[in-house]
């Protein structure tokens, strides 16, 4: 171990992990500092390894890196986002014998950065030269010629958890918006949202924002992020809201229905489940709307609060099949 420049198998990574013995043999490799992805692949069932995306490579860690995979009796190593170091252990690995993947958690709409680019087109690269076996970049319908591209869309899974008993749901909605402070997960227009919908009660957030003008300010409350108490954020809410303009297949949606909290959501264009009565529930059409968003709200109040449960597990069960029965494939196991 080199500091904190590789960890496997660390608690963070296992706690919640689902369980499937196909996947006995297989290393899901992700970023410590990225934790969407970092939940995407914990929470997949197999063995886990978290590396630095702020480490760069250099041959004594690589091959440290590599001993250590190779004490773990894995022979598929699943590559989850992508960075330089990732970059230099599918070459490591690959020359060993090991049969490696990538799956890249983030679609063509963010390539105009640099970094983003950079690392996608990478991927390309190493698909093209048959260096690793196969290919995913999560966004449906993307398309490119070469042959190592897998094109059905891999499903996120979510967390094994055991479900607290059903409550009641309250007279004044607790809303939750789990976004980060960025464009992307469009957090402000949800706490408007939100706050300025009659059916909802207060705000909790993240996001680290200040001064909210009057009457927005007075429902908002703000609790820091802690990773361990992340679940039960989600469990504390009656609804999460999530209206992106930007998103794949987000985990903060992924959490909320494990918990059986029905999160609001823009359009995902998912290539399964989309006529589920949940996701007309749910969707919101325009992400910049705040009076859209407070529809969508009462929309989903005016459903029976058993009657919403049972309709996001549901969900959330049929979607967790469709990610194990993918991943399945795209591995090989």
């Amino acid at each position: 171990m080199v500091g904190r420049a590789y960890e496997l198998n660390a608690e963070q990574d296992t706690r919640n992990a689902q369980i499937c013995e196909d996947f006995a043999k297989v290393l899901h490799v992700s970023h410590m500092e990225w934790d969407g992805i970092r939940a995407a692949a914990s929470y997949l069932p197999g063995q886990k390894l978290t590396i630095s995306a702020e480490i760069e490579p250099t041959p004594e860690l690589v091959e440290q890196i590599g001993s250590e995979i190779s004490r773990s009796g894995v022979d598929k190593i699943v590559f989850h986002g992508f960075s330089p170091l990732m970059e230099a252990l599918v070459y490591y690995l690959t020359d060993w014998g090991y049969r490696t993947f990538i799956v890249f958690h983030g679609g063509s709409a963010r390539w105009h950065d640099d970094f983003e680019r950079r690392l996608a087109f990478a991927c390309l690269r190493l698909a093209g030269e048959g260096r690793i076996r196969r290919l995913h970049i999560l966004r449906r319908g993307f398309d490119y010629p070469v042959d190592r591209l897998f094109k059905p869309m891999l499903f996120n899974i979510s967390p094994r958890i055991s479900l607290a008993e059903p409550r009641d749901r309250r007279k004044d909605l607790v809303a939750f918006v789990p976004g980060v402070k960025s464009w992307t997960k469009n957090v402000v227009t949800n706490i408007f949202g939100a706050a300025l919908c009659e059916a909802v009660g207060s705000v909790v957030t993240y996001a680290d924002i200040s001064e909210y003008p009057y009457p927005v300010n007075g429902k908002i409350s703000r609790i820091e992020f802690l990773e361990k108490e992340k679940l039960t954020s989600y469990a504390r809410a009656d609804i999460a809201l999530n209206v992106s303009t930007v998103d794949n297949h987000p985990m903060t949606n992924i959490e909320a229905q494990a918990m059986g909290v029905p999160c609001l959501r823009s359009p995902l264009f998912l290539d399964a489940l989309e006529h589920h009565p949940y996701v007309s529930l749910t969707t919101v059409s325009d992400a910049g709307s705040v009076r859209d968003i407070g529809e969508a709200i009462i929309r989903v109040a005016a459903v029976p609060p058993d009657e919403m449960r049972d309709i996001v597990l549901d969900y959330q069960a049929q979607s967790d099949r469709v990610s194990l029965e993918r991943y399945q494939e795209f591995l090989e196991v």
